[in-house]
């Protein structure tokens, strides 16, 4: 298709967001005017118009998504999307994210938007039940308003009283988990991978110990190595299907680990052991 004006502007805009992502993800939150500005001049709209024509005409064009989001650009450490909002109960899970998020509002109806912060913890890293959500004063979001929202503090929970659309911009992940919380009480519920590919590689380590076998071992001690700490366990528990020598040996290490979980989950795995040859 031929390059337009909106064209232009969403390159600009995503040339933006690559300078301000080279060396931080955090620099995505520089990026609010920007992304303001190019939602109060239509260009999105123009865009998406180019995309519908694109799908008349390209049968076999599949715009990309994720969660039900539209994307529309993306680069390195940034992904900027869309998403059309219908009102509906409370959530039962609200999610402290772990990218770094500027939430823009497209209309046409005004956005009510409840605010939280994530209460500080000794350990982002460690899942604590009795962390919460503390409220912050909620805000309507107009076209072109922008919310800034930093991974590991700002929270938000969208309230839509009619159907509406939102632009999300974000950067990341940064913070090793994500945080879900109970809709009702705000108190933690559970927390997962931040990063997609840890989750990949833990199933990765499954499928290794299934179907790989012994000649397996090598690449699972690789991944006990791993930064996320439940990579490494996934990777542990998949080695000790396949070398139980091995396992035992990294066992050992991990009996030193620097996540609680796995220090305390490898020396009660050894006690077991130690009691299985007594």
């Amino acid at each position: 298709m031929r390059a337009t004006p909106h064209d232009d502007a969403l390159a600009g805009f995503s040339q933006a967001c690559e300078r301000q992502t080279r060396d931080d993800a955090e620099g995505i939150l520089g990026c609010a005017g920007a992304l303001s500005a190019l939602l109060g001049h239509g260009v999105l709209e123009g865009f998406l118009a180019g995309g519908l024509e694109r799908l008349l005409s390209e049968p076999e064009f599949v715009p990309a998504s994720v969660g039900g989001a539209l994307v529309l650009a993306r680069g390195r450490r940034w992904r900027l999307a869309l998403q059309v909002l219908s009102p509906g109960a409370r959530p039962a899970t609200v999610e402290g994210p772990a990218e770094h998020l500027l939430v823009g509002a497209m209309g046409p109806a005004p956005l009510e938007v409840e605010r939280h912060t994530e209460e500080p913890v000794a350990r982002d890293d460690v899942f604590d039940p009795g962390r919460r959500l503390l409220p912050e004063a909620s805000r309507t979001l107009l076209r072109g308003d922008v919310l800034v929202l930093a991974a590991g503090r700002d929270v938000c929970v969208p309230r839509p009283t009619a159907p509406t659309v939102i632009v999300s911009v974000s950067a990341g992940p940064v913070r090793p988990l994500r945080w879900f919380y109970d809709g009702t009480t705000c108190r933690a519920v559970r927390a997962v991978a931040g990063d997609p590919t840890a989750s990949r590689l833990e199933l990765t380590a499954e499928l290794l110990a299934e179907l790989g076998g012994a000649a397996a071992a090598p690449t699972l001690i690789q991944l006990t190595e791993h930064p996320a700490h439940h990579v490494r366990w996934s990777a542990l528990r998949a080695l000790s299907r396949v070398d139980t020598g091995a396992a035992q040996d990294r066992l050992q290490l991990a009996a030193d680990d620097p996540h609680p979980h796995i220090r305390t989950a490898a020396r009660r795995t050894l006690a077991r052991l130690a009691e299985s040859l007594t």
